[in-house]
């Protein structure tokens, strides 16, 4: 029979439970004996400020920069990360180290004043390819009052950028090519600029990175701009492992990290927690999770779940 998904969630309609049911059962087991050590939950240095204007118009290529954003920090970068929608920015705790706006190509009027405002108070802000139209597409003039002469062209199959003096080849390709736009500077050459703002800085790449066929541009621009708003990773990767995810979440005395696997077997993940220089060696099983809490002051571990889907 076929309930039409009458009972999408973990109980069936005959009152059975789905296969969900056990893991999640586990996992409240396991947080709520644990609930003591997550407390005052710490700000993230990073966040992503979700291009929702672009995402809702008729050329959607922000679903796709965001997620290579996430990937390239968190699996590239091991940086954790918070976002925050572009008609949000009010919410956004504090004055964030680094604000990444991933290949927006139009904004909101007030979100950009907001973003330059969150600049001017000591944020880093990160922003690539053209953003020289407001969410009605008008265009506005906000490259040329931070100082930068450019015009907006479509990309070729192959760009070059030069990031931090290192220049690095980006290929668009299929729709792309009559879709998506690129910033040509007068002076020709494509090339990570910086601009100061009161206490902070916005730097600006005339390519939409995140929208690269590759992800080795983009996490260098990331690794860059990391650097230069004084990000520094929680923990360090014995290998670079491109199928688990490494999401630490830190709180007063502990921190909570999260590994997940995408790949098809299991996985030894060789982590060191910087703050107390303490090693980890955990098998992370294949499409499984790990979970662990940590002593942020001598590094003890606190609790542990191991393989839960």
């Amino acid at each position: 029979k076929s309930d039409n998904e009458a009972a999408i969630g973990l109980i069936r309609a005959d009152g059975t439970a789905k296969p969900e049911l056990e893991p999640l059962v586990k996992f409240s087991k396991f947080f709520a004996a644990n609930s003591h050590f997550m407390e005052q939950r710490q700000q993230e240095s990073v966040v992503m400020v979700i291009p929702h204007s672009q995402m809702y118009s008729t050329r959607n290529f922000a679903t796709e920069a965001t997620r290579r954003c996430v990937r390239a920090m968190y699996y590239h970068c091991n940086m954790q990360m918070s976002s925050v929608s572009e008609y949000r920015l009010n919410a956004v705790q504090g004055i964030p180290k680094l604000l990444v706006i991933p290949s927006p190509r139009i904004l909101n009027e007030s979100s950009w004043q907001s973003i330059k405002n969150f600049a001017e108070q000591g944020s880093t802000v990160l922003i690539s390819g053209p953003f020289d139209a407001d969410d009605h597409w008008l265009h506005v003039s906000r490259t040329k009052d931070l100082g930068i002469d450019s015009v907006t062209k479509p990309v070729m199959q192959e760009e070059f950028l030069s990031i931090d003096g290192t220049e690095y080849q980006l290929g668009f390709r299929g729709d792309k090519l009559q879709r998506v736009e690129k910033a040509v500077l007068k002076n020709g050459r494509a090339a990570v600029t910086g601009t100061h703002i009161g206490k902070g800085k916005i730097l600006w790449s005339p390519l939409p990175v995140e929208l690269a066929e590759d992800i080795n541009s983009t996490a260098a621009l990331y690794s860059y701009a990391l650097r230069e708003a004084g990000c520094v990773s929680l923990f360090s990767l014995e290998d670079k492992i491109s199928s688990v995810l490494v999401a630490p979440t830190v709180f007063k005395d502990a921190v909570l990290y999260v590994l997940v696997s995408e790949s098809d077997r299991d996985t030894n993940v060789r982590l060191t927690h910087l703050e107390t220089q303490t090693m980890l060696q955990l098998l992370v099983p294949a499409q499984q999770t790990e979970i662990v809490f940590l002593n942020r002051s001598n590094g003890k571990l606190l609790s542990q779940l191991k393989g839960n889907s």
